[in-house]
């Protein structure tokens, strides 16, 4: 009787460790996971700073061209007023 317990308690055991390191595989699985889910998103992080700097040039664009087409407006205008 005593060798039956002795053995199911190595059994056990045995099926302890092998949950252990089915553990260990799926922890480091998905800590590996992390890393590629990580480096995407640094990637997608790296393209939305590169969209913001083009999205402020061109709003400076934009502004500057408002500004040189009021001026021309306004010489326009001068330009009637001299006609008249």
């Amino acid at each position: 009787m005593f060798q039956v317990g002795k053995f199911l308690t190595c059994e056990r055991s045995v099926r302890n460790m092998k949950n252990e390191e089915k553990i260990l595989e799926l922890l480091a699985e998905v800590l590996k996971n992390q890393d590629g889910h990580s480096e995407i998103l640094h990637q997608h992080s790296n393209r939305l700073n590169n969209v913001e700097q083009k999205l402020d040039t061109l709003i400076g664009v934009v502004a500057r061209q408002n500004t040189a087409l009021q001026n021309i407006t306004c010489d326009v205008n001068d330009l009637k007023g001299m006609k008249a």
